[in-house]
């Protein structure tokens, strides 16, 4: 008798637990503006070392180069799926928004030239802390960029992101805040909505 009842309390608890995992939401979708990315510091140093070897304004055809790199962010969605209580798997798209200023062959501004770099990622996401309000984790993602420009030279290359700390306070629909360095840049905030 008392091995039927040992039996039957594993069955409950068995279930009660395979009842409880189905209810954590498996999908997620995230929205946001990221800042400061690898992107911009790579255009800023290729930029800095061009300028110093005089490559740009003695070898570019049209005597004109792209010079004092800013960037205006980056928007980036996701989409993660959570095969595990703690951990997540997805893909990001970036468009990290970037211009430069057209400068000519005596140093004269003439212009502005807008360029866009596109990153595909792959990441996977830990949950260091999962409350039913607040999530604390890191994730890191390994991309591609690319970019095409007529005005400014054509990049593509691996891009990562390594992100020890963030933070989603929120049930279904949440705010988000990430501390990182890569192709979501250095802070990144925005919305997700867990379904």
């Amino acid at each position: 008798m008392k091995r039927v009842l040992l039996l039957f309390a594993i069955f409950g608890i068995i279930i009660s637990v395979k009842a409880q995992e189905q209810k954590i939401p498996r999908n997620q979708i995230e929205i946001s503006y990221g800042c400061l990315s690898t992107n911009h510091f790579l255009s800023l140093l290729w930029n800095n070392f061009n300028k110093s070897m005089n490559y740009n304004v003695e070898q570019h055809d049209s005597n004109t180069f792209a010079d004092f790199y800013k960037s205006s962010g980056n928007i980036n969605i996701s989409y993660k799926f959570r095969p595990l209580k703690k951990f997540y798997v997805g893909v990001s798209f970036i468009c990290d928004f970037n211009h430069a200023t057209l400068t000519n062959k005596n140093r004269t501004n003439f212009g502005r030239v807008d360029f866009v770099c596109y990153t595909i990622a792959i990441e996977a996401k830990y949950l260091y802390l999962n409350s039913k309000l607040v999530q604390l984790y890191g994730f890191l993602g390994a991309g591609y960029t690319f970019s095409a420009n007529k005005d400014v030279a054509t990049s593509r290359f691996f891009n990562g992101q390594l992100t020890p700390i963030g933070i989603r306070v929120g049930k279904k629909i949440g705010g988000f805040a990430e501390i990182g360095f890569g192709y979501k840049g250095v802070a990144n905030v925005g919305l997700s909505l867990n379904i």
